[in-house]
C-alpha cells in the first residue's frame, strides 16, 4: 500500500514531491474483487497464520529466492505488522489510482510487476493518465519488483 499512499501523497501536495517512483501500485482501476469486509477478513487470516510460524518458516515460506538479509527483513516486518491494518483493508482506498494520477504533476515512474497481456493493456491506459509519467512492466518481476529484478528496474532510464 505504500506505492499508493506515496501517489495520493503527491497528487493532494504537489509541492512536495520533486519526482515519484511507484514500485507496483495495486488499486490502479476498476472494483476491487473483494468487498471491505472480505478484504479486512483476509488480512486478518493473513496475520494469524504468519503469527503461527516461526521466522524461519516465514522466510522459508513467503520469501524463498530472496537475498537472506531482505527475507530476514521482510519476515520481521510481517512478524511486527500490527492487526490494525486489516482495518485499512475495510476501508479501502480513498480513491482509485486511475483518478489520481490525473492530479500528479511531478515526473512519475511507475514500476510494475510482470502481467499477462490484457492486464499490461489495463495498466498502461491507467498510466497514460499521468501527465509526466512512465509506465514500466518489468519482466520476470512479483510484487517486490526491487528484490526481485533490481538490475531490469535500475536500468529503466528517463
Amino acid at each position: 500500500m505504500g506505492a499508493g499512499t506515496v501517489a495520493w501523497t503527491a497528487a493532494e501536495h504537489p509541492e512536495l514531491p520533486r519526482a515519484v517512483i511507484l514500485e507496483d501500485p495495486v488499486g490502479l482501476s476498476g472494483t476491487p474483487e473483494m468487498g471491505p469486509g472480505e478484504r479486512a477478513q483476509a488480512i486478518q487470516e493473513n496475520l494469524r497464520d504468519r503469527a503461527t510460524r516461526s521466522l524461519e518458516e516465514e522466510i522459508e515460506t513467503s520469501y524463498e529466492g530472496f537475498d537472506p538479509d531482505w527475507a530476514r527483513r521482510f519476515a520481521v516486518a510481517s512478524a511486527e505488522c500490527s492487526p490494525n491494518v486489516a482495518e485499512i483493508g475495510r476501508e479501502g482506498y480513498p480513491s482509485l489510482l486511475d483518478e489520481v494520477f490525473p492530479k500528479i504533476i511531478s515526473p512519475t515512474l511507475v514500476l510494475k510487476a510482470d502481467a499477462d497481456v490484457d492486464t499490461r493493456v489495463k495498466d498502461l491506459e491507467v498510466g497514460d493518465e499521468l501527465p509526466a509519467g512512465r509506465f514500466v512492466h518489468i519482466p520476470n518481476a512479483g510484487h517486490y519488483i526491487l528484490s526481485n529484478e533490481y538490475d531490469a528496474a535500475y536500468t529503466i532510464y528517463w
